[in-house]
């Protein structure tokens, strides 16, 4: 069962990770904002997907300690070396960056997103507003991949 939780966790992490550093370097590889819509409007219409994966990963790794101490009681497992603790501090940074880009990021660029009948130019505020979700994403993606880089030990 053990072995069941940490595939949720990585599977759910994966599913998360992925699509996010795709739209960090969607973004980055775009110059100018109307080239980037495709990119973050592909990323917001995949939100759901991405909170119901970061949830599989948090119930994988929770899992995966429940089995590990027993059945009937739940004790936080002390991380064998500093990674690991380096790991799950990282994690748990990313898990309220996720929560910042979702609400407090993402939520102006979906206010003033441009639909094409009614807005065919991008507005200054949009423009903004997609600024500081690239620098976001940035510091997220930087994030992200340093879970990877601590869980793999490379």
């Amino acid at each position: 069962m053990r072995d069941a939780a940490t595939i949720i966790q990585h599977v759910g992490f994966l599913l998360y990770a992925l699509p996010t550093l795709w739209c960090t370097f969607a973004l980055y590889r775009h110059r100018t904002a109307e080239a980037s819509l495709p990119a973050i409007r592909s990323f917001k219409r995949i939100g759901p997907l991405l909170g119901l994966s970061m949830g599989a990963c948090i119930l994988g790794t929770l899992s995966g300690i429940w089995l590990e101490h027993g059945e009937y009681e739940f004790r936080w497992a002390t991380p064998t070396d500093q990674a690991e603790t380096a790991m799950y501090i990282t994690f748990f940074a990313v898990w309220v960056s996720n929560i910042k880009l979702e609400i407090w990021t993402l939520e102006p660029l979906r206010k003033l997103d441009p639909n094409s009948a009614k807005e065919p130019a991008l507005s200054e505020p949009y423009t903004s507003a997609l600024q500081a979700t690239k620098r976001h994403l940035t510091l997220h993606a930087v994030g992200l991949i340093s879970v990877m880089v601590l869980r793999t030990g490379l």
